[in-house]
């Protein structure tokens, strides 16, 4: 089974009926660096799935660890402080994974749950171990150097309030849909676009406002 993987990974699949030769291609070629990376995965069906959770945690904790330095050179590369590249380079590289798990839930479930579901427990994982077990393990350290281990919130605490402010907006989008008959999507084309405009409006939004008290455009309102 482990054998096959490798064999979907190398050999390109394709739907006369359903899909052009030139696109189906060229996005196999583009994407089979991946596609390989991931055959290296053992087959879940191997004791249990335990070596497949494993190995595919650990290496995707590598291959974010490769994205996060890109997007960093990047960031270096283009005058963007730390704080704006940590939320808007690095933040989209490692998202974007999430979003089209999200995706594929919308679209093969009835309903919003499973799609907003793991948006939700994948923002919390992040929130509560992504920064929780560094910084117990960076106190314990200092703790035992008996030295005291203390990070200066810089522009992050005006960052969270401004978050907290557009995700209520974002909330309030959503329970609107609900009472409308449908949390996520439009029953019309130009109801979708809209809906899509208005959250990457507020992903913007946000963006904006952090960068501009970052860099000191904003004055200091003491958070």
């Amino acid at each position: 089974a482990w054998e096959d993987q490798f064999k979907d990974a190398i050999l390109p699949e394709f739907d006369e009926e359903e899909g052009d030769l030139w696109l189906t291609m060229t996005l196999h070629y583009i994407s089979i660096t991946w596609k390989l990376f991931g055959a290296c995965i053992p087959p879940a069906e191997w004791k249990d799935g335990y070596p497949c959770f494993v190995i595919a945690l650990a290496m995707l904790g590598a291959l974010m660890a490769i994205v996060k330095e890109v997007a960093e050179m990047f960031g270096c590369s283009m005058g963007l402080s730390d704080l704006m590249t940590g939320m808007s380079i690095v933040a989209l590289g490692t998202s974007l994974p999430d979003t089209f798990a999200s995706r594929l839930a919308a679209l093969g479930d009835d309903n919003a749950d499973a799609a907003i579901g793991n948006i939700m427990g994948s923002n919390s994982c992040n929130v509560f171990l992504g920064m929780g077990i560094p910084w117990v393990i960076a106190t314990a350290y200092y703790e035992v150097r008996d030295e005291p281990y203390l990070s200066d919130a810089g522009a992050l605490g005006f960052s969270l309030m401004i978050f907290f402010i557009l995700s209520v907006f974002g909330i309030g989008m959503l329970m609107y849909r609900r009472f409308q008959g449908g949390e996520l999507g439009a029953e019309t084309l130009q109801g979708q676009w809209i809906l899509f405009a208005l959250f990457m409006g507020l992903w913007v939004l946000f963006l904006i406002l952090s960068g501009l008290y970052d860099y000191g455009h904003i004055a200091d309102v003491g958070i």
